[in-house]
């Protein structure tokens, strides 16, 4: 192959993921608002069965009544409410988190501690 193909098959290829990459950030954009609306409206009052990273945010995995529950946020880290502690760091299975319906703090109780976070709302 020729120099010439080289450079038109490396220009193709970057005209096609271009809208790729834009298409994917979109799509992850579009599922971190539906993770958040459903976060944002449950009343949480449980033991933390998991805290992974996942969806640029942190997920929580609660024991419910029949199966495990999961959602998904994006807590701030602030010296003022939680001691600059980062929650996915800080989070074990076993700690316990209140948070109220609609409510824009989350309460991480941890070792007779109670760390207060707030979260990102895409609005």
């Amino acid at each position: 192959m020729k120099m010439k193909n080289y450079v038109i098959l490396g220009v193709l290829t970057i005209l096609f993921l271009i809208p790729v990459a834009i298409w994917d950030q979109r799509r992850s954009s579009q599922i971190a608002v539906e993770h958040v609306k459903k976060f944002n409206e449950e009343r949480l009052s449980s033991l933390i069965q998991s805290v992974r990273t996942g969806y640029k945010g942190v997920i929580l995995t609660f024991k419910g009544s029949d199966k495990e529950k999961e959602y998904v946020f994006y807590p701030y880290t602030n010296e003022e409410l939680n001691k600059s502690k980062i929650f996915s760091h800080t989070a074990e299975k076993g700690d316990s988190i209140f948070k109220p319906a609609f409510s824009d703090t989350l309460v991480l109780f941890k070792n007779g501690e109670a760390l207060k976070y707030t979260f990102r709302k895409f609005d």
